[in-house]
Order: C-alpha cells, then sequence, then structure tokens
C-alpha cells in the first residue's frame, strides 16, 4: 500500500491485489484530522489490509480501514488486522 494523494481531511492509499493470477488496482480514503494524516500514513504504508470487491466488476474494490466499514458488509475482522483496525479507529475518531 502507498500514499495515493492527501486532500483536506482525507488521506487517500492506492493498493494493488492479485485474484486469479490478474493483477487490480485501488485507491481508498480515510477521513482523519489534518494534524493526523501523517500518524495514518506512517502507521499504514507498505501495510497489507483486508480488501472488499465487487463479483461483476473486481475494479470496483475497496480497502477496509475502519470497524464500521467491517459491520456495514457484516464482515469479521481477521484477529491480524485487529489491532491496527483499532488504531485507525482510535486515531480517527478524534477528529475535530
Amino acid at each position: 500500500m502507498g500514499l495515493s494523494r492527501n486532500s483536506g481531511n482525507t488521506i487517500f492509499f492506492k493498493f494493488k491485489f492479485s485474484l486469479n493470477n490478474d493483477l487490480f488496482y485501488g485507491n481508498t480514503g480515510i477521513g482523519c484530522d489534518r494534524l493526523k494524516k501523517a500518524i495514518l500514513s506512517d502507521l499504514l504504508l507498505g501495510k497489507k489490509m483486508q480488501i472488499i470487491y465487487d463479483k461483476t466488476n473486481v475494479n470496483n474494490c475497496k480497502m477496509l480501514f475502519k470497524k464500521s466499514e467491517y459491520d456495514k458488509y457484516q464482515l469479521d475482522i481477521s484477529p491480524d488486522y485487529l489491532p491496527i483496525i483499532n488504531i485507525i479507529d482510535n486515531i480517527c475518531s478524534e477528529r475535530k
């Protein structure tokens, strides 16, 4: 995962994933206080996170960063990702 762009109160991360030997690319943003975007960037750059995609259009994909996103899609958070999801939720819940 890499930093895509940094705009207003949203930081965008680009990512790639492989499915059936094909490579796909996506871009997902996280809303966060401007002063905390550097913390998120340092925390997430180079990390692997879970991705969801539309079965009919794999290019319609999203990286999951927050517990509320897992809840929305009725997905369980893998224990491997839970610590980082908790950190992101804590950082982003402190938005001013």
